[in-house]
């Protein structure tokens, strides 16, 4: 289904959190503005490499959080 219709059905129902467990930079940025608080899983492949490597937890988190991190309220994420 297509990002935004889930975000709207999302909104319509009453939701005020959901989890991902895939952080799809597209995906997540649809409830950007939203008052959804976001929870995004890492997936179970990656969860060694980022568990022993600061580095790599690092880039990760840049890669999949901070860039949906705006001050801008119509562009931030809720994520947590």
């Amino acid at each position: 289904m297509d990002p935004n219709i889930v975000v709207q059905m999302l909104k319509d129902n009453g939701f005020k959190r959901i989890k991902l467990f895939e952080s799809d930079s597209y995906t997540v940025s649809k409830f950007a503005g939203t008052d959804i608080e976001v929870m995004l899983g890492i997936p179970n492949d990656q969860l060694h490499d980022l568990a022993k490597d600061y580095d790599n937890a690092k880039d990760w988190v840049k890669e999949n959080v901070s860039d949906h991190m705006s001050s801008e309220q119509d562009k931030h994420v809720n994520i947590k």
